[in-house]
């Protein structure tokens, strides 16, 4: 697709993706395409997708994969409201039908809901168009996962309409939802120090119920 942003300095035709990695034999994956904006605002925004990754489990069942990055700037609300709600209802089908559900990814919202202001400023939530992410479009059976290791509350974005250094603005908005067949052991934000992108690694450590 084309790019046409900023007007400028447009970044112009891109080929990108989402990547899954298991050690464990992926049986099949699936490219789920996500409502976007049909409007101008399609010319300032990406293709949006989640993958569907399945991996058998010695009891018969499924381990489902969703990788995700879901729209930031879009201005309607209908759209990134679509979105998860799509998301959501697959997640819950196959956690119906007994399977095991775990999502990771760009959820560019809020993720916790208050990160904005816990990591920053109220002057900084006056600046962030991450809204909260919904917690009210969850269904019976998925959870996010929030219990973060000590804790210890560690950005997972930061602004990049300024340089690094003390006026940015972090939040977070990676991370993982499960079902309630899966048990999270271990989850922690890593700080990098955003040394690699705009973005800081997410690290969850389950078990099969």
């Amino acid at each position: 697709m084309f790019l046409a942003y900023p007007l400028t300095q447009p970044h112009g035709t891109c080929n990108s993706g989402i990547m899954t990695l298991s050690k464990a034999k992926v049986e099949r994956a699936l490219r789920r395409s996500l409502a976007v904006s049909d409007g101008f605002e399609r010319f300032f925004d990406l293709d949006r997708c989640y993958s569907v990754s399945r991996i058998m489990v010695e009891n018969g069942k499924e381990l489902v994969l969703y990788n995700v990055h879901l729209s930031a700037f879009c201005e309607d609300s209908k759209i990134r409201d679509s979105q998860i709600k799509q998301l959501l209802s697959d997640m819950r089908k196959e956690y119906e039908n007994g399977n095991y559900t775990v999502c990771g990814g760009d959820f560019n919202h809020d993720f916790t809901g208050d990160s904005v202001l816990a990591l920053g400023s109220e002057k900084a939530r006056e600046l962030s168009w991450a809204q909260p992410f919904p917690k009210d479009f969850l269904p019976e059976g998925i959870l996010q996962a929030l219990k973060y290791d000590d804790q210890e509350l560690i950005p997972t974005c930061r602004s990049s309409d300024v340089p690094y250094g003390p006026d940015y603005t972090t939040f977070v908005l990676d991370g993982f939802l499960v079902s309630c067949n899966v048990k999270v052991t271990k989850l922690k934000n890593i700080d990098t120090k955003f040394a690699y992108s705009d973005h800081n690694p997410v690290f969850m450590r389950f078990v099969l119920e």
